[in-house]
């Protein structure tokens, strides 16, 4: 197997990034407000500090609009400084009252804030190559809006359960975001097709069939 000349693309086409994925559908209810998730290290490739610039620019756009950010992650103590003053960048905006961390989560508690937010997004600003945390709340039911570099392209092609932004644009984050905000029925559409497609071909018994494939053929 070692001695067989793979292309990236064979391997791509072989190995999709993928885990075992049970996660609970996502539950909603009318009486809650919108909810954007972040879950992930707390550091600036993965992108804090832009989904919380968009954050205030949409919360601008709709003073009146029921929207909260949930924030949750692992920050080392190197990045404290970081992690508050993306947090006190929220507070001068006018929006300490709409967000909240919630640290570093076990998998229950994953579980459950999945089930709390209605759009996940994770915007790195580098060409992240596997993005399991996008699996994730897809698998949860949950529709997510990412960068348009990395994995995300191809996996959102396989697994249609988001929309694609401009890279480290905060104005593009925020347009994208607004346009979920204020589209229940698209926000349930690519929810079910995120989750469905995900089970579909993002399980772990087709991941295995795909390894077993590649062996056959080698």
């Amino acid at each position: 197997f070692a001695d067989k000349d793979f292309a990236d693309k064979d391997f791509a086409d072989a190995f999709p990034t993928v885990r075992d994925v049970d996660s609970p559908n996502a539950t909603t209810t009318e009486d809650r407000p919108v909810t954007i998730g972040y879950l992930a290290r707390l550091a600036p490739e993965k992108g804090l500090r832009l989904l919380a610039d968009a954050f205030i620019r949409l919360r601008r756009r709709r003073p009146d609009a029921n929207l909260k950010l949930h924030i949750a992650g692992w920050c080392g103590s190197d990045l404290h400084a970081y992690r508050d003053s993306v947090f006190q960048s929220l507070r001068d905006a006018g929006c300490g009252d709409d967000f909240q961390y919630l640290g570093e989560l076990n998998r229950q508690a994953k579980v459950e804030f999945f089930r709390s937010i209605d759009l996940f997004s994770v915007p790195t600003t580098y060409r992240e190559p596997k993005g399991l945390y996008v699996l994730e709340a897809m698998a949860s039911g949950v529709p997510v809006v990412q960068p348009n570099h990395g994995a995300f392209p191809e996996m959102l092609r396989r697994l249609p359960g988001g929309v694609l932004f401009d890279p480290e644009n905060a104005d593009s984050l925020a347009d994208t975001l607004e346009e979920l905000v204020t589209n229940e029925a698209r926000r349930r559409e690519l929810g079910e097709n995120g989750r469905t497609a995900t089970f579909r071909d993002g399980n772990i018994e087709i991941m295995a069939q795909r390894v077993f494939d590649v062996f056959q053929n080698a």
